[in-house]
């Protein structure tokens, strides 16, 4: 196969948004596209190769696996090793056992499987994940192990049934993934039924080239020109303007894949594109592309373990280059040493590839096992680690998801498990919201029974408690729906409605002003009854849903306790008060600048604040949490006491300091109601 410098020079192109936009740099908002052009270009190379070695009947499968053992095995294995330290000095045990169930993930090439299952790629999370890039690998080889053999099988068949077969593959998995983006993202994301579209990208370019070698070189140079053109601004307008809300890998990554897929047919000798992909910079990046892509990720992971705050962009730009500096040390000393198979034999290669994989997998086995090797860890720090698990122990009963249709299936109410009290047949409070309603129950329903009032919870996940919200990844109105009419036929007095109000108001998340940032967007949606402008703001419809919502309760004859905005942290606060414990021995009590709540929050406090009826109680959580133990500031922890289980969600500890206040909002309602009682009584008793 002749040697084309400008694939290099694609590679390049691809390699490089990816490191800027892990990085950090939001200029690259879309540089996780150049994943995408890796799949185009790997599927046309290997499919060259395969139909040539059939064409002269020389394929061997042996032979091709050797050929990925060589390319793939040696440098992935380097870093894997190399990583181990530093993930044992400076992974916590969650961390550790996260890292360690990846080793095993990696060495089996299933990582993709794995990273589906435990998060989405652009959450929070991902972020401390040093191997969540070898996904694209584990899509790789997954469709390796398929592509040839049905190459092997349906050759003799001629082309057109190969052509029409791949074809048929190809609509197939393009549809799976534009349906699995708008409706499973993760599983679309990750797997290779809704990836493989775009390795046959490459393969119908490689198929074209070869086939049609002679019609191709007799098109016009100005059709060259143009198409590669084309297929440049293609690429380049995907890495600068998409970004993590763009679905993929649904129709929107066709733009970066057939760009590529252009560049690569049309991009010939003499083009503009051919001359810039080729120049020397460009080549030599994109001959050390894959250990780039092998290195980049631990380096900024690590990095952000390391640090207590966001490191800077100035640090993560300088770890773009200590990327290049290790990829072309292991290009240089890993991969063309094992490529070379005149120093390398084909034994040493397996066996040795072998050798290393049980070894990784024994170690990942292990730190699954033993929960990430905490015996390293000096108990002082492990107790902030333990805040993680300081939950509502009924949350898995009583706190619903999506289930596979996208539906929460919420069964019979009420759930008897889910009833607190002394008389289960008479229920006088529900609770009712997403997972910070969740958070608070298990104190306030405790303290309700103790004082004799027969409570339950129903919350939904990430769906705040009112009818006409809808979520991208979740049926919210229809279990709203449910829980409403439930409510509307039962005897309960009082509803406790508790949220995060920020999730609707904004489109971004919180930025603590102190390293601690929560990424990601929200997405929820409006249907369209309960809107009464399709011109209004993300918050006036959102403002707009609170007062109809609360009003339907009111309206039902219910008293409402409304629970206002919890701070949001920004930051994993059991991990950051591990991480200072552990690295700078500074346990002391964390907290954020009440000037960010109040920039955050305080639209929806006067938004809640006009919502007017006698049947209200109001309780703010953060006139509890901020400004209080610290001055002009919210606190995360106090004394060795954790209030967050993460950025955002109270622990039961934390809980059990708002719940007192919800209680009384309960009871003032019950004294309420008794002394109307009382009196309506006395007054028919009069003569």
């Amino acid at each position: 196969m002749k040697y084309r410098p400008e694939i290099d020079g694609l590679r390049t192109v691809a390699v490089v948004p990816v490191v800027l936009f892990h990085a950090g740099f939001q200029l690259f908002s879309g540089g996780f596209v150049g994943v995408d052009i890796f799949f185009v270009i790997s599927g046309y190379l290997i499919t060259s190769i395969i139909v040539s070695d059939l064409e002269q009947e020389k394929f061997s499968l042996l032979n091709f696996y050797e050929r990925r053992a060589r390319r793939i095995l040696p440098a992935l294995f380097f870093v894997l090793l190399a990583c181990l330290p530093f993930a044992w000095l400076w992974l916590l045990p969650p961390d550790m056992k996260d890292f360690a169930q990846s080793l095993v993930a990696v060495s089996t090439f299933s990582s993709n499987i794995l990273f589906w299952r435990e998060t989405g790629y652009f959450a929070t999370t991902s972020e401390l994940k040093p191997l969540l890039h070898t996904w694209s690998l584990a899509v790789e080889e997954q469709y390796y192990i398929f592509f040839p053999l049905f190459m092997m099988i349906t050759w003799r068949l001629g082309r057109r049934w190969v052509l029409g077969l791949i074809a048929v593959a190809f609509v197939v998995s393009l549809g799976l993934g534009h349906w699995g983006a708008l409706n499973k993202p993760n599983a679309a994301f990750f797997l290779l039924p809704t990836r493989a579209w775009e390795l046959l990208v490459g393969v119908f370019a490689a198929f074209y080239l070869h086939d049609y070698l002679k019609f191709h070189h007799g098109l016009d140079r100005r059709i060259h020109q143009a198409l590669s053109l084309l297929g440049f601004l293609m690429v380049t307008y995907s890495i600068f303007v998409f970004d993590e809300r763009t679905a993929f890998p649904g129709l929107p990554a066709l733009v970066p894949t057939v760009g590529a897929g252009l560049i690569i047919m049309f991009a010939s000798q003499g083009t503009w594109v051919n001359r810039l992909l080729s120049i020397k910079g460009f080549v030599g990046i994109g001959l050390i592309s894959y250990s780039a892509y092998l290195w980049h990720n631990p380096l900024m992971v690590f990095a952000r373990h390391r640090s207590l705050t966001e490191p800077s962009l100035w640090l993560m730009g300088g770890l773009c280059i200590v990327t290049l500096v290790m990829a072309y040390i292991s290009w240089r000393y890993v991969e063309l040493p094992f490529r070379n198979k005149q120093t390398t034999s084909r034994k040493f290669v397996f066996s040795g590839g072998a050798t290393i994989a049980v070894a990784v997998i024994v170690v990942g086995i292990a730190g699954h096992f033993t929960k990430g090797f905490p015996a390293r860890i000096p108990n002082k720090i492990l107790k902030y680690i333990t805040a993680k698990e300081d939950r509502n122990p009924f949350r898995s009963v009583c706190h619903f998801g999506p289930d596979g249709s996208k539906d929460y299936h919420i069964p019979h109410l009420p759930i008897n498990e889910c009833i607190f009290g002394p008389n289960k047949g008479n229920i006088q409070v529900a609770l009712i919201g997403d997972s910070h309603a969740d958070a608070l129950a298990f104190p306030i329903l405790k303290d309700l029974a103790s004082h004799g009032i027969t409570a339950t919870q129903i919350t939904v996940s990430g769906c705040h408690p009112f009818v006409g919200f809808n979520r991208s990844f979740g049926n919210c109105n229809d279990a709203n729906v449910q829980i409403e009419n439930y409510i509307r036929k039962k005897s309960i007095s009082t509803v406790i409605i508790a949220t995060r109000w920020t999730d609707s108001f904004y489109s971004e998340g919180f930025d603590n002003g102190e390293g601690g940032v929560e990424y990601g967007s929200r997405s929820f949606t409006f249907l369209p009854s309960f809107t009464t402008d399709s011109t209004n703001t993300l918050s006036e419809k959102a403002m707009n849903l609170w007062r109809i919502g609360v009003q339907r309760y009111i309206q039902m004859g219910k008293n409402v306790v409304l629970v206002y905005p919890i701070p949001e942290a920004g930051w994993s606060v059991p991990d950051t008060l591990a991480r200072r414990a552990y690295f700078d021995d500074d346990i002391t009590d964390l907290s954020t600048n009440e000037d960010k709540f109040n920039e955050r929050n305080m639209p929806i406090i006067k938004s809640l604040d006009q919502i007017q009826s006698s049947k209200i109680a109001r309780v703010k959580p953060y006139e509890i949490l901020c400004d209080t133990y610290i001055p002009h500031r919210c606190v995360n922890s106090n004394k060795g006491k954790v209030f967050y289980f993460d950025d955002d969600h109270l622990s039961v500890t934390g809980a059990s300091i708002i719940s007192p206040e919800i209680v009384n909002a309960v009871l003032s309602f019950k004294n309420k109601n008794s002394t109307t009682a009382k009196l309506a009584s006395d007054q028919s008793s009069l003569p």
